[in-house]
Formats: structure tokens, sequence, C-alpha cells
């Protein structure tokens, strides 16, 4: 048994020292026969980020504000109307001598109406709606910003799910090794027990080892499944 035993811990040593070779060179796994890479996965994270709409948003905002800033150097016109009632109205007596024509005045209207119009034209105002300008530009950069970090946490978060799957894979193909090898230690144990060699002993800790390294494997692909289905 010492010999077998000697074998299961070389081939959990060997699986530790080339767990995190091929993570420096492959970045890269595979979803339904197709290859992604880690800026794949960044993209179609940033894609179908809910709150990446809110950039087009923000944009459409600062426009707008933008515009309406600029209207105060757009030359503003007013109409004005006013209706009057009066209860007496001015009469003009006027005794003419009797050789003059008769003359008449005009009385005008209870009812009186004015309209009118007011053109005006901001010539300078100290600077207020250029700094109106930049605050409004300077707000929407706050908020690009602010959105830009909650997207760099995505990254992060991506980046975490990403190389925790190629470290399965990895893992996964280090641990079939494993349960090859002590496939190979029980059918070598199992002659050694025949021949008189080994016990059943030695014959059931090979078989225990079997169970952990099956019961770890099924582990292993539980949780690379889920990480496949964060980045689906």
């Amino acid at each position: 048994m010492d010999f077998c035993h000697l074998k299961t811990i070389s081939a959990m040593k060997y699986r530790r020292f080339t767990l995190f070779i091929p993570l420096f060179f492959i970045p890269v796994f595979t979803v339904n026969a197709q290859s992604l890479t880690i800026e794949d996965c960044q993209g179609m994270a940033r894609e179908n980020y809910p709150a990446i709409a809110r950039f087009n948003v923000i944009e459409n905002i600062r426009s707008f504000n933008l515009e309406n800033a600029n209207r105060a150097y757009y030359p503003q016109l007013s109409l004005n109307a006013k209706a009057t009632w009066q209860s007496d109205v001015t009469k003009i007596d006027l005794e003419l001598p009797s050789n003059f024509p008769p003359l008449e005045v005009p009385v005008p209207d209870k009812d009186q109406y004015q309209v009118y119009g007011q053109l005006n034209q901001l010539i300078w105002d100290g600077g207020k709606v250029s700094a109106q300008k930049e605050m409004i530009v300077a707000n929407a950069e706050v908020e690009k910003q602010k959105l830009e970090t909650e997207i760099y946490s995505l990254q992060e978060r991506v980046n975490q799910v990403f190389f925790g799957i190629l470290l399965l894979n990895e893992q996964l193909t280090q641990q079939g090794i494993l349960e090859k090898e002590l496939q190979q230690n029980l059918e070598k144990v199992q002659s050694y027990v025949l021949n008189g060699v080994a016990n059943d002993a030695d014959l059931s800790a090979v078989k225990v080892e079997q169970l952990k390294t099956n019961q770890q494997r099924i582990q292993m692909e539980s949780a690379l499944d889920s990480y496949i289905k964060i980045l689906s």
C-alpha cells in the first residue's frame, strides 16, 4: 500500500504544480463549441448591462439643457394684449358761431383694446450663460464617470468569473489525470491482493480515495456550470 499511497500523493503534487500554467498562455474557454476570450466576455457583459442605456440618456439631457441655455442669446419676442371698459367717455361740447357748419367730434367707445409686441435681445449677461453651460457639461461628465465606475466593477466581476472558469477547467483536467492514476493503482492493488502482497485494507483505501476524487469532480463540474451560466 505504501507504493500506491506514494503514487497518489505524487499525482496530487503534479496537479498542483501544473494548475496555473495554461492560464497565462491560453486565456480562452469554450461554450457550446464557441471559444470565448476575456475580451469577448467583457464586451458581451457591457452590451447586455441594463444601465448602459443611461449613456444615451445622459447625453440627451446634456444636449437639451445646453440648447435651453443657448436660447438666452436668441431674440425674445413677447406679445401683450389689454382690454379696458370705461363707464364714462370724454365728450367735447363746442359752441360754434352760427355761420360755421356743424362739427361732429367722434366719441370713443367704452370698450377699448390694445395689442403690442416687445422684442428683447441679450447683449451681455456677465458670463452667466457660459457658466451655466459649463455646469451642465460638468454634471454630465460626473454622471458618465459614475456609470463608468459601475461598468468597471462589472468587468472586474467578469474577470473573476472568467479566470474562475479557466481554473476549474484546469482542475478538472488534473482531476481526470488523478482519477486515471487511481484506477491504475486500484488494478495493481487488486493484483497484489491476489498474489498476497497486499490486503483488503489496502484495496479499501484506494477505493476511498477514488470516492473522494469523484465527489471533488462533481463539485467542480457544478461550480463550472454555475460560472458559465453567469456569463451566458
